[in-house]
């Protein structure tokens, strides 16, 4: 989930393009309430959250991901990114925190990890 269709459109090409062998995107939202519809009803390991638009509203997102769905992992991504950002996307329940600069190298390795985590506290 983004809210920068820009954006979003380039990390799941990313994903689709370079590591499909490794990873399949499932669903693409760009509103809060579609991604979490779209993740109860897909169901996948894990879940990313885009922090492109309203701060609040991304870590709400992960909150009601956390709560509502526990055995999802949560990446979140950020462009601004400072400490503090990762560290609110922490303490709202992600997994794992990648910085939108970092993508490239940042991002596979940041959900295998997480979906493995996760997948070890079941």
């Amino acid at each position: 989930m983004d809210s920068n269709p820009v954006f979003l459109r380039f990390v799941v090409q990313y994903l689709d393009e370079r590591h499909s062998e490794t990873i399949r995107v499932a669903g693409a939202a760009f509103r809060e309430s579609d991604a979490l519809v779209l993740a109860e009803a897909i169901g996948p390991r894990v879940v990313l959250v885009g922090m492109s638009g309203s701060i609040g509203s991304a870590l709400g997102l992960i909150a009601d991901v956390r709560r509502l769905l526990p055995s999802l992992a949560v990446v979140a991504m950020c462009q601004l990114g400072s400490a503090g950002y990762a560290q609110a996307a922490l303490d709202a329940g992600a997994d794992a925190f990648v910085d939108k600069d970092l993508l490239r190298v940042d991002l596979v390795p940041a959900i295998l990890q997480a979906a493995c985590a996760r997948q070890t506290m079941q």
